[in-house]
């Protein structure tokens, strides 16, 4: 594999400014809708048009150019940022990973879990979702086995309380869900969830003991 590509004039470009080139043109339309100020700046405009009593003049070609220039104006501040921080340093191999680049505000808690896939890849994400799945499901078997309400009660609710803070972090790291400050348990980072998460387990365990004590 070669790390490099020869452009028209016998430079060498680098791999990584050609595929970020093609995946900005590709995406180009929607970056410029979603994440700038083009759609503000285009509604604001509209309504300007209207106020001043004219439907169609300046005409909508004229409107686009005018936000596509504002945008541009206006994210610059961005787009430097951006450059200076992220793309420049990762091309010099300033940036060897997220946590690395201060690009995670709290990469021992609540974004641990995209430490974990950074350092250990797919399979040691799909170890650490596995086995939060296989707590959760081993506590609802022993509230299953319980011989009394509270017995139940408790098992159920630490398996419950487990897959729940496992899938609310896991989709904060992942960017299906906004960041809610939860803990991946057993992982992060905090005297406070490690400590109450073991003597729930503590609790659990009891419980397992009790029911097998009792069919004995």
């Amino acid at each position: 594999m070669y790390d490099a590509l020869i452009n028209v004039n016998g430079e060498q470009v680098p791999t990584l400014d050609i595929l970020l080139m093609l995946t900005i043109i590709s995406l180009l339309p929607s970056l410029l809708v979603m994440v700038t100020s083009f759609t503000r700046t285009m509604i604001i405009l509209s309504f300007l048009r209207t106020a001043m009593g004219v439907q169609q003049t300046p005409p909508n070609m004229v409107l686009v150019g005018i936000s596509i220039f504002l945008t541009l104006f206006i994210m610059n501040p961005v787009i430097s940022e951006i450059n200076t921080e992220a793309y420049t340093p990762y091309k010099n191999n300033e940036i060897t990973s997220v946590k690395n680049g201060n690009f995670l505000s709290e990469a021992q808690t609540d974004f641990i879990f995209s430490v974990i896939g950074e350092e250990f890849g797919f399979k040691g994400s799909v170890v650490v979702i596995v086995l939060l799945f296989s707590v959760a499901l081993e506590c609802i078997s022993v509230a299953r086995k319980a011989k009394d309400v509270a017995g139940t009660i408790i098992p159920a609710s630490m398996g419950g309380l487990v897959a729940f803070q496992g899938f609310f972090n896991i989709g904060v790291a992942t960017f299906i869900l906004p960041t809610t400050g939860l803990t991946l348990p057993f992982v992060s980072n905090g005297l406070t969830s490690l400590l109450s998460l073991f003597i729930g387990m503590g609790f659990v365990l009891n419980v397992r003991l009790q029911a097998k004590k009792s069919k004995q």
